[in-house]
């Protein structure tokens, strides 16, 4: 599939001569695990069109950086705790709506918080009862 192009140099020249030849003559579905090399050849290809855009790899380190800027500065903030606990709800949900392209792991480290505290502010936000006395 040539993804052994994206290998390094130096592990490559590891790799005796009769086993590339042997793998690449071989059937893709001989081993177990085969098709994740079509999901990481994707990826790759998704990678490099991003990347041949000069002005969209750009936008994307900025973002990264103004990111990572904010967070610093963010946690600094002794009551930052205290607001995210506050919105709750709209941390939940903006998990909820990017998850299907952000992992939850990878969103809930902008807001700095644990899985266990996404899951309890998850259940209280499902299972809110304004009407209630007790709330």
């Amino acid at each position: 599939m040539g993804l052994e192009d994206n290998l390094p140099n130096e592990l490559k020249t590891l790799v005796a001569n009769s086993n590339k030849f042997r793998w690449k003559n071989e059937s893709e579905d001989k081993y177990i695990g085969c098709e994740i090399a079509e999901f990481i050849n994707q990826e790759l290809e998704l990678i490099k069109r991003i990347n041949q855009s000069s002005n969209i790899k750009k936008i994307n380190e900025g973002y990264f950086k103004l990111f990572d800027a904010l967070h610093f500065m963010l946690g600094e903030i002794k009551c930052i705790k205290i607001l995210i606990k506050k919105h709750k709800e709209i941390v939940v949900n903006v998990i909820e709506q990017v998850k299907e392209n952000l992992p939850i792991d990878k969103a809930l480290k902008v807001f700095n918080i644990s899985r266990t505290t996404y899951q309890n502010y998850k259940t209280i936000v499902i299972h809110k009862c304004e009407s209630s006395y007790f709330n």
